[in-house]
């Protein structure tokens, strides 16, 4: 019976997590730096330069953010560059020391468009 019920809770777990991988309301970098850390954030921005490892700076209209992606979060986008706007999802999260910075879950690459709104 205990094999069953933690079966069931394993299984409850792997599905929520699944189904969190779809369309999340865009967030921007000046409402994530004064979100809860743990909140799950979208932005639409770029990469302005690489840091150090897997850490990135990221920009919006509304302002800069540290960013954590690793390898496998890609996606295979080989292309990206410091120009191309994406759309990056994960949460907010804060080092051992406080700093801020958003640990991404998701990259995608955004066609730009005069129906997406967002030409530079």
């Amino acid at each position: 019976m205990k094999k069953i019920i933690l079966l069931s809770l394993f299984m409850f777990l792997i599905i929520g997590c699944a189904l969190d991988n779809g369309p999340h309301q865009s967030t921007t970098v000046a409402q994530a730096s004064v979100m809860r850390e743990g909140s799950r954030v979208s932005l639409i921005g770029v990469i302005v330069h690489h840091i150090d490892d897997d850490y990135y700076l990221f920009s919006d209209r509304s302002g800069e953010i540290r960013v954590e992606i690793e390898a496998r979060r890609w996606n295979g986008l080989q292309v990206v560059g410091t120009g191309d706007l994406i759309e990056i999802r994960g949460e907010v999260d804060r080092t051992f020391f406080g700093r801020l910075y958003i640990y991404v879950t998701g990259v995608s690459l955004v066609p730009l468009n005069e129906n997406t709104g967002l030409l530079p």
